[in-house]
């Protein structure tokens, strides 16, 4: 029989158990990030977000002056 045939007649708390033991193997294999390997992370999407964000002021500031020219 195969293994999917196999699966299909266990019971639904045989197949939640193999879930589970399955999901901690899986999580035994995640590697954390080290705190420089954190800090530096975050220091480069603040870096992003600060560049963006001055990005969208710069053209929100063009785009206002241009519209008072074209409306007055």
């Amino acid at each position: 029989m195969s293994e999917r045939g196999e699966i299909k007649n266990r019971s639904i708390f045989a197949r939640g158990a193999q879930f589970l033991v399955e999901c901690r193997n899986e999580l035994k294999k995640v590697v954390r990030p080290t705190r420089q390997e954190t800090i530096q992370a975050t220091a480069v999407t603040l870096f992003i977000v600060l560049l963006v964000s001055l990005v969208l002021a710069l053209f929100d500031l063009i785009f206002d002056r241009l519209m008072m020219v074209v409306l007055t």
